[in-house]
């Protein structure tokens, strides 16, 4: 319960895959049964379901990001080192 309240474990990935396959059946339904002409159901059979992975997948990709950040931050050192080279020569002593 608390990783819901703090939003520390995202589920709308998860509905989004439950919703991309509800919108297939609806764009099928919708080829099949919406009253378009020949063409336009072919289109909408076959260029549908592409845009809708496409959109999707975009959606993905932004809780991909967001938790390969979260991972990097939680990885990250907590104290910096600071790294100072040596000088390259001394100059000579007179």
């Amino acid at each position: 319960m608390g990783e819901y309240l703090s939003f520390r474990k995202h589920y709308t990935p998860a509905i989004i895959h439950v919703l991309f396959w509800i919108l297939l059946f609806a764009n099928t339904m919708d080829a099949f049964f919406g009253g378009h002409d020949f063409w336009g159901a072919v289109f909408t059979l076959f260029v549908g379901p592409v845009l809708l992975r496409i959109v999707c997948e975009l959606i993905l990709v932004l809780f991909e990001i967001n938790d390969t950040l979260t991972e990097m931050r939680d990885n990250r050192r907590v104290t910096p080192v600071e790294i100072i080279p040596p000088p390259l020569s001394t100059p000579p002593v007179i």
